[in-house]
């Protein structure tokens, strides 16, 4: 009898087990799905890898092209006047204007780690570059040239190696990362509300670093939203 029913019971708790391991594999499966890899670029272990190469690509061009930046720096005639102010004081005399955009390279300058961070924000800035120039041509090859024509060539030199400058940098890294996000957003993803929210703040932080960058992310915004 209790053979039986233990005999009865194993259908019922095979099928359970089934369920369960369904269960966990659509679990996993929704982790890993194009929404939650939407930062790689698109889902798929052939895309995540050409996205990891073009990373370290992109750092070692911005390393390269910017080599010089691990010497000495020496202070330029903006500098002098904009750097000893504290924050306390620039938004006592100039309010929000660049409040983080000069600054922020002043304390870098004072730690010793501007280089560092010059070079790291000039690497992300372009391959968030190279994401937006794949999606608008649909091709790895013509994105890459773009990305590594932007980074290498000097067109904006000064912002590197002038302290002064480097809000551009900052706020030119921030912009392509928003423009990104534009782009990957969907009307019927989750969490839109919290992605919009993401946006506003992205938006505010490129008008702290830099005025004029903000305008172009704002002006992405709209036409991201006549799009849609």
């Amino acid at each position: 009898m209790q053979r039986a029913r233990v005999a009865n019971r194993l259908p019922f708790r095979n099928k359970r087990l089934k369920n369960f391991d369904l269960s966990k594999k659509n679990h996993l499966k929704a982790k890993f799905s194009a929404g939650r890899l939407a930062w790689l670029g698109d889902a798929g272990s052939p895309v995540k890898k050409t996205n990891i190469l073009v990373l370290l690509l992109v750092f070692t061009v911005s390393l390269a092209a910017n080599s010089s930046l691990l010497g000495t720096y020496y202070f330029a005639d903006d500098d002098y006047f904009q750097f000893d102010k504290s924050i306390t004081y620039w938004f006592a005399t100039r309010g929000i204007w660049r409040i983080i955009g000069i600054p922020l390279p002043g304390w870098l300058v004072s730690r010793e780690i501007y280089a560092l961070a010059l070079i790291a924000a000039h690497a992300i800035g372009g391959y968030f570059f190279f994401l937006v120039a794949r999606r608008a041509f649909g091709s790895v090859a013509h994105a890459l040239l773009l990305t590594i024509i932007a980074m290498a060539f000097p067109w904006g030199y000064e912002g590197l190696v002038w302290a002064s400058a480097a809000g551009y940098v900052f706020a030119s890294c921030l912009l392509w990362v928003i423009l990104w996000t534009l782009l990957s957003l969907r009307a019927d993803q989750r969490q839109i509300y919290v992605c919009a929210r993401g946006l506003l703040f992205g938006s505010f932080l490129c008008l702290l670093i830099h005025e004029a960058l903000f305008f172009l992310a704002l002006r992405g915004g709209f036409h991201r939203l006549d799009a849609a």
